[in-house]
């Protein structure tokens, strides 16, 4: 597994892109990362990039995530944050539709096939995101 990830603080804006197999304790690495980078604030927008990954999660575990989110803190720090994420199957759309409902986030949560979509929602300047495209591709 890989993980890269951004935080853009001026910007209040995180990106992150999966690379791999992606498995339970991957995510909770990522998230750690987060952590120790500051990775918070009002107005947080989330970019996740899962095209070059293959979650290998079960519901049970995608629960667990969420649990787990929730007693660290993460879920209550980060209420307010949007967050788009990039898939391109339908295994890693229904683990992330899944996860955004375990979590009570789905108004806030939405899946795009195109980086374009997702900068749009999240209305990130395109030319913002083309300075980070080495995190975030335009192609998966």
């Amino acid at each position: 597994m890989a993980y890269r990830m951004r935080w853009l603080p001026a910007h209040c804006l995180l990106l992150g892109r999966y690379e791999g197999e992606i498995g339970l304790e991957d995510l909770r690495a990522g998230v750690e990362e987060q952590i120790e980078a500051g990775v918070s604030g009002p107005g947080l927008r989330q970019l996740n990039d899962h095209r070059a990954s293959d979650l290998l999660l079960s519901p049970d575990e995608v629960r667990e995530f969420v649990d787990w989110l929730r007693a660290r803190g993460v879920l209550d720090q980060r209420r307010d944050a949007r967050t788009a994420s990039l898939a391109s199957g339908p295994r890693a759309t229904a683990l992330t539709l899944l996860f955004a409902h375990f979590a009570g986030i789905e108004s806030r949560w939405e899946i795009f096939a195109s980086v374009e979509a997702a900068a749009r929602w999240l209305d990130i300047e395109p030319a913002l995101l083309e300075q980070h495209r080495d995190v975030i591709p335009h192609e998966g």
